[in-house]
C-alpha cells in the first residue's frame, strides 16, 4: 500500500467537516449578510432617497448618486458622486456635485425590514444632502 495514496472517502468526509466548521460558517454568513444587504441598500435605498428628495424640492429638482456602499461593520452607508440639479437642465444653473457623505445607520435590520425605518432613514439622508447643497451655494 502507497502511504502517499489518500481514501477518496476521507478526502470528502474531511471537505465537509471543513465546510461546516464554525470557522467555515460564520465568516460565510457575514460575508452573505453583508453582500445582500449592499446589493438590497444599492437599489431600495437609493431608490427612496431620489423619490423622497424630488418629493422635498416639489419635483423641481433631481438626485443622482453613483453608488452606495455599505461599511463593513454594518454601522453606516456611504454615498459617493452625489449630484443634484434642476429638474429641466439649464445651462446657467450648473448642478452642485458632492463627492462623499456616509450616514451613520443606526438599526440596519430595521432599514432592511422595517418600511417606516427605512422612510425616516431616507428622510434624514435627504435633509443631510439639503443641507449640504444651501451650504455649498
Amino acid at each position: 500500500m502507497n502511504p502517499f495514496r489518500f481514501d477518496k472517502h476521507f478526502v470528502a468526509n474531511w471537505l465537509k467537516a471543513f465546510l461546516v466548521s464554525p470557522g467555515v460558517l460564520f465568516p460565510a454568513a457575514y460575508l452573505f449578510l453583508f453582500l445582500s444587504a449592499g446589493q438590497f441598500l444599492n437599489g431600495n435605498f437609493k431608490k427612496e432617497l431620489q423619490e423622497t428628495y424630488a418629493l422635498k424640492t416639489a419635483n423641481s429638482r433631481r438626485l443622482s448618486v453613483r453608488s452606495l456602499m455599505l461599511s463593513t461593520t454594518l454601522g453606516s452607508v456611504t454615498l459617493q458622486d452625489i449630484e443634484t440639479g434642476p429638474v429641466p437642465p439649464s445651462a446657467d444653473n450648473r448642478p452642485h456635485s458632492i463627492n462623499t457623505m456616509e450616514i451613520p445607520l443606526s438599526d440596519l435590520a430595521g432599514i432592511l425590514f422595517c418600511n417606516s425605518v427605512r422612510r425616516s432613514s431616507v428622510g434624514s439622508a435627504c435633509e443631510r444632502i439639503l443641507a449640504e447643497e444651501s451650504d455649498g451655494q
